[in-house]
């Protein structure tokens, strides 16, 4: 069974105080990431830049089959 979350990286900050969003995918001991087009702003984000606003991760709560 895969694992699936949508993480944020303090070293993907922008040089507007944007984070970028990737999709992260574990499976079988190996971990993987998928590039979005979505950005984050601080406030967004709780102290351990974990995604606290609830739009971003509403599509995320929701079970989903990937084939691997």
């Amino acid at each position: 069974m895969a694992t699936v979350n949508a993480v944020v990286y303090d070293q993907f900050k922008m040089d507007d105080g944007t984070y970028h969003v990737q999709i992260k995918v574990f499976h079988k001991d190996v971990r993987r990431f998928i590039e979005t087009k979505h950005y984050v702003i601080a406030r967004q984000l709780d102290e351990n830049l974990k995604i606290k606003d609830k739009h971003i991760l509403k599509p995320w709560t929701k079970p989903c089959l990937i084939s691997v």
